[in-house]
């Protein structure tokens, strides 16, 4: 919803700029490095004692983490693209 203190151009352009920033951050680094993360995650997987209870558990939790990254940093920057299309249809 839209903050009390900012005009809706005004909460247009903040959420435009977070998506800038978010996919500045994710081309620069963040695209790399959780894509390394993934490959090392599956190559642990494939490695492991599947009987191993406690290693798969640890496995699942760092793919949780990673793809919640991912999933974060790309919906920021969705955020930001819906906000630059709906800005451009208000003004």
């Amino acid at each position: 919803m839209i903050e009390n203190t900012l005009t809706q151009e005004e909460y247009l352009r903040k959420q435009i700029k977070l998506g800038n920033d978010a996919e500045r951050a994710y081309k620069l680094y963040l695209k790399d490095f959780i894509k390394s993360r993934e490959d090392k995650v599956l190559q642990s997987f494939k490695e492991c004692d599947i009987s191993n209870m406690n290693i798969l558990a640890e496995i699942k939790r760092l793919d949780m983490v990673i793809q919640d990254l991912k999933a974060a940093i790309l919906s920021d920057i969705t955020i930001g693209k819906n906000a630059a299309k709906e800005l451009n249809e208000y003004l």
